[in-house]
């Protein structure tokens, strides 16, 4: 028995030992390689092989070790583009070196958490990282670290194309670089410089840099550092037109990338290089190229080249009008823009969460220490915990009272106010319709008084003259003369009253015929520029002293009433044919076309007398007529006005002009078509 318990203490003994047997730096080193010439071959039997070794060793493992591999592996997530497995082993890495509390550890976290916000082109958490990084580097005494986080926070600035504030952070990393005499440093600065110039469009300065950059790298046999001066300078000499350059250089590049089977730089390369091809006319090569580098990149589920991928892909299908193709190609760019912004809103939530979370545990943590700082006085500590709790809840309470009390008086006062608002609204638009009707109806009455009138007195006269007839008649004092006389003014004034009722009907019928028109009135597809090209023509014709007329715009199809349309457009013109000046003989009309944001714009102008400043106010109002009355009713641009602003869903306005009239009519882009009352 005894024999027994001693074998079985030895057995666990012997376990516990060989458990806590930490691997060396040498048997890690040998572990890290492995794992490296695996991504030489295949990227993700990387992950794969750093996934086995994490859980083979998980014990075996010393912290920093640990730490290391979690780097290893985020690195290799980031490069698979599997960014929200990275962001979680990032954050085990950010706890592991929170442990180690060595700054230099802290700095590859944010680093590496720039890295892939930079890889999701999600740049501004990208320069918020590289901040935080450049901030650990400063804490530290390493120089050569400080320089690096300024480049990295220079370079971040100019995908941002914040290219004034990127200069400082370029500059102090090359002047480091030349301090130290470090070749590597001095050549990666300037060709950051030569982005920088690059995004400037100084082309010129640009090359220069490059050129520089790619002397330095080819001195020291940096063959796979060089590839990016080279792809840079494609870049350059692509903007300067120098195609021939642009594809030696790009060419140079894409075969340096694949001799060390860098393929999504190669890809990138070739994506400008179909550019070039593409701007030679080269269709037979670019084409073939943009389709492998599309199949690859789908396989990659690369969403940032695919799209640009995708881009060059629409525009060569446009460029062949081929637009069933073109419009495939934009359905699939567009999906892939939208999986990109899914992932980088997923990825940003996620960071704002997690950063949450981490701030949470850290002020948890910094209260832990704390707590076993004071542990002797702990009950005294909670006892004035407990008070401040409380007083803090009382005060708390009050004021959430108060606050509340006073929420419930101000929306007590809110809805009475609402009230009074709907009641002072309806009045107001009551008000504006009897004012309106009051105008119109005043305006009816005005024009059919004085048809009315001379019917009233030409029957009056009848009257009297029949009356008078009657009174010779009963004297019998009635000769024949005065019998001719008295039919022949009464001939007259039935005349007169025939011809002055049909003057009134004929205005109620056009009161009615207005309606009549509009109600008539379909909605439409319609191209605008050939519309008002093709009616301005025909308006003009009606008017000897209209010489000139021309629409200027792109065309552009919409949706609204053309014959209303037609009908405004007739009043503008009408309304300029008839204010021509002595000095204005001969009339111009111009009608630009504007696309805004959310509408259309159709600037109207002439050359003729204008409008006045003390009516311009005035002329949209029914029956306002500078003519009289007798010449025109006053009803043209008010029927033009509502019919825009009630039925066409636009506005219509008058703007002062230094020259003649100026129109400015907007018609929606979308149009929701509704009843004509």
């Amino acid at each position: 028995m005894k024999i027994f318990i001693f074998v079985m203490f030895f057995c666990i003994f012997t376990a516990n030992a060989q458990n806590k047997v930490r691997l060396t730096d040498d048997e890690y080193s040998v572990l890290r390689k492995d794992i490296l010439d695996n991504y030489a071959k295949y990227p993700l039997d990387a992950l794969d092989r750093a996934n086995y070794y994490i859980e083979k060793y998980a014990n075996k493992f010393t912290l920093r070790q640990q730490l290391r591999i979690y780097y290893t592996k985020a690195y290799y997530q980031i490069l698979a583009e599997l960014f929200e497995e990275a962001y979680q082993t990032l954050t085990k890495c950010k706890e592991l070196a929170d442990i180690l509390n060595e700054p230099q550890l802290t700095y590859y976290f944010y680093s590496y958490m720039a890295g892939m916000f930079n890889s999701l082109e999600n740049f501004d958490l990208s320069i918020e990282a590289y901040l935080k990084a450049l901030d650990v580097a400063q804490s530290t005494n390493d120089k050569a670290m400080i320089a690096r986080a300024h480049n990295n926070v220079g370079h971040g600035l100019i995908e941002l194309q914040r290219y004034d504030q990127a200069r400082p952070y370029i500059e102090f990393f090359y002047q480091y670089g030349k301090q130290a005499l470090n070749g590597n440093y001095i050549s990666t600065a300037l060709n950051n410089f030569g982005e920088l110039a690059l995004g400037e469009n100084n082309l010129g300065k640009a090359k220069l840099y490059f050129n520089e950059s790619l002397d330095i790298r080819l001195g020291k046999g940096h063959e796979l550092s060089s590839s990016w001066p080279y792809h840079n300078l494609g870049r350059a000499h692509y903007q300067l037109a120098d195609y021939q350059k642009a594809e030696q250089y790009l060419l140079q590049a894409i075969s340096i990338r694949n001799k060390y089977e860098r393929e999504l730089e190669e890809i990138r390369s070739s994506l400008e290089l179909v550019k070039v091809y593409f701007a030679t006319d080269q269709d037979q090569k670019a084409y073939p190229m943009l389709m492998q580098a599309i199949d690859k990149l789908k396989a990659k589920k690369n969403l940032q080249l695919l799209s640009k991928a995708y881009q060059s892909l629409k525009g060569y299908y446009l460029k062949q009008q081929n637009y069933q193709q073109a419009l495939t190609v934009g359905e699939d760019l567009l999906v892939a823009k939208v999986t990109l912004a899914k992932r980088q809103f997923d990825l940003s939530l996620t960071h704002y969460l997690t950063k949450i979370d981490m701030n949470i545990k850290e002020m948890d943590n910094q209260a832990l220490r704390k707590e076993n700082q004071l542990s002797q006085q702990k009950i005294q500590s909670n006892q004035q915990l407990i008070l401040i709790v409380v007083v803090m809840s009382s005060v708390t309470l009050i004021i959430v009272l108060g606050f509340l009390r006073s929420l419930t008086d101000n929306n007590k006062k809110l809805k009475s106010t609402i009230v009074i608002l709907d009641k002072t609204r309806g009045e107001l638009i009551e008000a504006e319709k009897m004012s309106a009707i009051t105008t119109l109806v005043s305006g009816m009455a005005h024009q059919l008084n004085n048809p009315i009138g001379i019917i009233l007195t030409a029957n009056s006269a009848v009257h009297d003259k029949l009356d008078a007839l009657g009174e010779q008649v009963s004297k019998r004092n009635l000769n024949q003369q005065t019998f001719e006389n008295a039919l022949l003014d009464m001939q007259k004034a039935i005349t007169l009253s025939e011809n002055n009722c049909q003057k009134a009907a004929d205005l109620i019928t056009q009161f009615r015929h207005i309606s009549a028109e509009l109600e008539g009135a379909e909605v439409s597809h319609f191209p605008l520029k050939l519309f008002l090209q093709t009616k301005l023509q025909l308006i003009t014709s009606q008017y000897h002293n209209i010489t000139k007329y021309e629409v200027i715009g792109n065309e552009l199809n919409i949706e609204n009433y053309e014959s209303v349309l037609f009908k405004v457009l007739e009043k503008l013109v009408k309304n300029t044919a008839e204010n021509i000046t002595p000095e204005t003989s001969l009339l111009t009309i111009s009608i630009h076309i504007k696309v805004n944001a959310d509408n259309i714009s159709l600037i109207y102008r002439d050359n003729g007398s204008g409008i006045a400043d003390n009516i311009r106010d005035k002329i949209f109002d029914p029956f306002f007529t500078t003519k009289g009355m007798q010449k025109s009713m006053g009803l043209g641009l008010n029927i033009a006005y509502n019919s825009v602003h009630h039925l066409m869903q636009g506005a219509l306005c008058c703007e002062p002009s230094k020259t003649g009239a100026k129109f400015i009519l907007q018609l929606p882009l979308t149009f929701k078509a509704k009843a004509i009352s």
